[in-house]
């Protein structure tokens, strides 16, 4: 290997120690949650449905997260 992939690799090595690749893994989930979803949701956010009787549109907009909940019908 070369110098320079060496260093790479220690590196990475020092960044996994401290941090772990769950962790990794968590951050990079984290960051898909915060801005990447609102990215996806931005370039599909004006959806024209052409209906034959009735032609409508769907706008998307800021997407949340709540706590999940639970109806039960009785």
């Amino acid at each position: 290997m070369t110098d320079s992939v060496n260093k790479r690799w220690v590196i990475i090595q020092d960044i996994l120690s401290r941090q772990g690749i769950a962790k990794q893994h968590l951050n990079s989930f984290d960051e898909f949650l915060k801005k990447g979803l609102q990215e996806i949701i931005d370039e599909i956010a004006h959806i024209d449905v052409e209906n034959a009787e009735y032609p409508y549109k769907i706008q998307l907009g800021r997407i949340q997260f709540k706590q999940p909940r639970m109806m039960e019908l009785d």
